[in-house]
């Protein structure tokens, strides 16, 4: 059974990263309508360098209703900061004429509960921008470098987010918002750490797999470029190099269906196969009915069973004659006849003496008394 144990622990190993090769969503979603209080307390989410954020509007609130929002973002320690990317934003204002009072996004931090920084307040307008694949040329002049789309917080590992829309909106006016918050390494060493990869014109690094993944995560110095987002046609992944060939390897974006199938076939034969063991081990734990002896078999157990424990010798006693019940002592009624009284038995004691003729010696003392029945 033991040795069924060890083999059966690798199986459930291997099935364990079968699944780990499903592709899930390398970043978090946060509705904002959703994940923020309605209470308008601070709501506290931990992030960290593995998965980024997306936080985003997906629906409209009332025209009547006021929307307020403070999120506290946490990274796992103070060798981490945070990058927000602002990827598409229309909000009431405008930057330009320092109208953001009706709505906007702003970002900070704080000691304690005192708030020790907030930037300027972001509102108005930024179209969304295609960077997956593209070349500089064309992620160059898209932007408008009037409309700033970056904040990096380097000094704390917690960053708060401030969220306003007004309740006074044009009724065929739509908001939407999408912000990208990744949390970057502020020291890192590409040779010791291979899973992290430096972002252009910074000191800073964020994990490998982000790079050309069709969202900004590194828009050093001002947000104007996503060097990690630039020549991504003839990206390699493994390598981190830029090459003329353009395959990515077996685990390539086109490739996730197949390994999604695959992965689903091979989940169910290790299901299967574990129910067949299971099956196999209640059949061998069954007992075994016993196979009825010989009668040579049965004889020799009681051999050994004699040898083992002899009989032992018994006294023999000599057959008594029997009795008529009827003239049995037992059976006949007690005597109720007295013993002689001391005098008596002085008396012909003193008779027998005195004769002569019969000399024996009888008791000195006279027998005992017993009470009788």
């Amino acid at each position: 059974m033991k040795k069924i144990s060890t083999l059966l622990l690798p199986l459930l190993a291997f099935c364990d990263a079968i699944v780990a090769l499903v592709p899930q969503s390398k970043y978090l979603k946060q509705e904002l309508f959703t994940v923020c209080p309605r209470d308008r307390s601070k709501h506290v989410i931990k992030l960290n360098a593995n998965r980024p954020a997306i936080f985003y509007l997906e629906s409209e609130l009332d025209p009547d209703m006021e929307f307020l929002c403070h999120l506290e973002l946490e990274a796992p320690s103070v060798e981490f900061g945070f990058h927000v990317y602002i990827a598409e934003m229309n909000l009431l204002g405008s930057e330009q004429d320092g109208n953001c009072r009706r709505d906007f996004v702003q970002f900070g931090r704080d000691d304690y509960f005192i708030t020790t920084h907030r930037s300027n307040p972001y509102c108005g307008q930024r179209r969304p921008l295609n960077v997956t694949g593209g070349h500089a040329r064309d992620v160059f002049g898209a932007y408008d470098k009037q409309h700033l789309r970056l904040y990096v917080e380097n000094r704390d590992y917690e960053m708060d987010f401030w969220l306003k829309l007004s309740g006074d909106r044009p009724s065929d006016f739509r908001r939407n918002l999408t912000v990208v918050v990744t949390v970057f390494k502020k020291f890192c060493d590409q040779r010791g750490d291979r899973l992290y990869a430096r972002c252009k014109n910074s000191n800073v690094c964020v994990k490998r797999d982000l790079f050309c993944d069709g969202f900004v995560n590194c828009a050093w110095p001002d947000g104007d470029v996503p060097t990690d987002e630039l020549n991504c046609e003839n990206f390699n992944y493994n390598s981190f190099t830029f090459k003329t060939d353009s395959s990515s390897g077996v685990f390539s974006v086109k490739n996730v269906p197949i390994l999604i199938v695959g992965a689903i076939v091979v989940i169910g034969l290790c299901v299967a196969f574990v129910i067949a063991l299971k099956t196999f081990l209640r059949s061998v734990k069954r007992p075994l009915t016993p196979e009825t002896p010989t009668h040579r078999e049965r004889h020799r157990y009681a051999e050994e069973a004699l040898e083992l424990n002899p009989p032992r010798p018994t006294r023999m006693v000599p057959p008594t004659a029997p009795t008529d019940p009827a003239s049995s002592p037992s059976a006949t009624a007690p005597s109720t006849e007295l013993p002689p009284s001391y005098d008596e038995v002085v008396s012909r004691q003193q008779s027998v003496n005195g004769d002569g003729d019969q000399h024996r010696q009888l008791p000195a003392d006279p027998p005992p008394y017993s009470p009788t029945a």
